[in-house]
């Protein structure tokens, strides 16, 4: 679905969350919700995808062949937080 998404911190169903966390947070719940958290209160996808590329997906290895696709799943989703202009 492409339906916009006003909080983030309820767009993931509960197994979504969970593999998300293990695979693209390293089992570290508390900076998935920070992340989330700190994509909420952002303005717009250009700020999102700076702050998501500088403090989240280079420590966690987005990029690995093995977390490639679910982190672009990942990033589609928050994608749909911000309007588009």
């Amino acid at each position: 679905s492409q339906l916009p998404i006003s909080d983030l911190t309820r767009a993931f169903a509960v197994n979504e969350r969970i593999l998300i966390i293990n695979e693209l947070f390293g089992g570290d719940s508390v900076r998935f919700v920070d992340t989330i958290r700190q994509l909420n209160s952002l303005q717009s996808f250009s700020d999102a995808k700076t702050f998501l590329v500088r403090e989240v997906a280079m420590a966690n290895h987005w990029a690995n062949d093995e977390k490639a696709e679910l982190a672009s799943s990942f990033i589609r989703l928050v994608r749909r937080k911000y309007p588009s202009v």
